[in-house]
């Protein structure tokens, strides 16, 4: 039974066509310097967190 309705719909609507990948996209200097930016700021904010009191002064 399945394997009819396939075959009806196939030859009705045809199979369907993958659509071609996208190549990865190519991050600029200025998004990279950003991003950059981003992951250096909540390394900081760790370690300030896990600082003890004397050492919260000097971050």
């Amino acid at each position: 039974m399945t394997g009819l309705i396939y075959t009806v719909s196939k030859e009705r609507f045809g199979l369907a066509e993958k659509k071609p990948e996208k190549p990865a996209l190519i991050i600029n200097r200025r998004q990279r310097l950003i991003k950059q930016t981003r992951k250096e700021l909540t390394s900081v904010k760790r370690q300030y967190r896990k600082a003890k009191e004397e050492e919260k002064v000097g971050l």
